[in-house]
């Protein structure tokens, strides 16, 4: 007859392995749902950005936008803004974009989980030049974007001018 200390270790043994299997499962499904979140926040972010910028080049006349954005893309973290050709960006995040493409990417800072969109064609009707290519800005930071129209170019910038206080 089998004693009881290996029935006892057997038990234990048995509900070891089975709490161990419960606690990688749940952490691994956790692990993959926020980053799965960030990344859809990320794209939530980069797509209103896009329309933001989209906007700002539609109107013909110099003019002035300060970025709205949201400070924290998910459980407090802070990531990064680049604004930039398909050419200058690509090499960021190693996915094809086309050249002539205007894009914006967010990006946490580990640089694991990224997101883009599409802003719009370079030269579709005036050839765009930006300051800095790829401009790059935190997500705590003030930002403003100036467009200037001089003669048959649009010039645009950006300017960080502040951090934002929580």
């Amino acid at each position: 007859m089998v004693s009881a200390a290996i029935v006892h270790v057997i038990g234990t043994t048995a509900l070891i392995a089975v709490l161990s299997i419960v606690l990688i499962y749940t952490s691994t499904t956790t692990y993959i749902m926020m980053q799965t979140n960030e990344k859809n926040n990320l794209q939530k972010i980069t797509d209103s950005l896009a329309l933001q910028l989209n906007y700002l080049l539609k109107i013909n006349t110099n003019m002035s936008l300060r970025l709205q954005y949201p400070v924290e893309a998910i459980y407090g973290h802070k990531y990064n803004i680049y604004i930039g050709s398909g050419k200058a960006l690509e090499q960021l995040i190693g996915e094809d974009l086309e050249d002539d493409g205007i894009y914006v990417l967010a990006r946490d800072p580990s640089n694991n989980i990224y997101a883009y969109s599409f802003i719009t064609y370079n030269a579709t009707t005036l050839p765009i030049i930006l300051e800095k290519d790829p401009a790059v800005f935190g997500s705590t930071t003030l930002t403003l974007i100036n467009k200037t129209l001089i003669q048959d170019f649009i010039y645009i910038s950006i300017r960080v001018q502040g951090v934002i206080a929580k």
